[in-house]
């Protein structure tokens, strides 16, 4: 799902942008990341968020920790925001994706690092510390 927007850098160029693209670009931005540890550190809980403003019905989570099954981990919506929580160990990165309503693949764009894929795009990272 993609829009195209004139950003008045270039009158007869548009630039094609991403929902995610389109949301930071507007006031509601949210941290789409957090992590927490447990008081022992062995491990840390982070929570995913996707902002309920560009989804219609459901987001996935796919990525290492789960081994891409998109089917197996759907964020839960409260309030504004979708989220899910998901221990990861410490000491590890972890690559992952969102599904947004079956059809767009998004990256998060507080993600701790970005690689590229097989698909030629990138996936995010989360980096989990001690």
């Amino acid at each position: 799902m993609y829009w195209q927007f004139d950003f008045g850098i270039n009158c007869n160029s548009l630039k094609k942008v991403s929902i995610f693209d389109i949301h930071k670009l507007t006031k509601h931005l949210i941290a789409m990341l957090t992590k927490k540890f447990t008081p022992k550190r062995t491990v840390c809980k982070v929570t995913f968020s996707v902002p309920s403003e560009i989804v219609n019905n459901e987001v996935a989570l796919a990525g290492d920790f789960n081994d891409w099954d998109f089917e197996s981990l759907k964020l839960k919506k409260k309030k504004d925001v979708y989220q899910a929580e998901v221990r990861l160990k410490p000491e590890n990165e972890y690559k992952f994706k969102y599904l947004i309503d079956g059809e767009v693949w998004e990256n998060d764009y507080e993600a701790d690092d970005y690689v590229p894929n097989e698909f030629g795009t990138e996936d995010s990272v989360v980096v989990v510390g001690k």
